[in-house]
């Protein structure tokens, strides 16, 4: 056992804690992150805009999108549609429903219809003391 006199202990816990291990600050990264849900719309067919309704719990979203444009906002809402290649998606930025009913026609045509409970999944890319932190669910 290592006996102080009265002043020195509190002297050599605080040079002692001055060093990188017991420091409390966490230094965090910038990475970020996507919160919502995306929904895979796959490959579509022709230009035509694509109508777009969705009900996320009590909340009602309509939405006219273009596929002409790489990525189309719909204006008003928390929609997005994105292109890669052909290949379509769309996401839901910044809600976390726990039911989620999609419809999306083109040309009067239903090309789909369903309900959906999305599986969330936690992200915290700069770990557990850093911001931010999303919930990310694909359909």
């Amino acid at each position: 056992m290592i006996h102080f006199k009265k002043g020195i202990g509190a002297v050599a816990v605080v040079a002692a804690c001055a060093t990188s291990a017991c420091q409390s600050d966490v230094s965090c990264t910038a990475i970020g992150c996507v919160d919502g849900v995306g929904i895979d719309l796959g490959q579509l067919e022709g230009t035509d805009p694509l109508s777009i309704s969705i009900d996320a719990d009590t909340t009602h979203y309509d939405c006219e999108a273009s596929l002409q444009s790489n990525a189309g906002n719909c204006a008003g809402t928390p929609l997005t549609l994105y292109s890669n290649n052909g290949s379509y998606s769309l996401r839901l930025e910044g809600a976390h429903p726990k039911t989620l009913t999609i419809v999306i026609s083109q040309s009067g045509r239903e090309i789909l219809n369903e309900t959906v409970t999305p599986a969330y999944v936690q992200s915290q890319p700069n770990g557990p003391d850093c911001p931010p932190t999303c919930n990310w669910a694909s359909i």
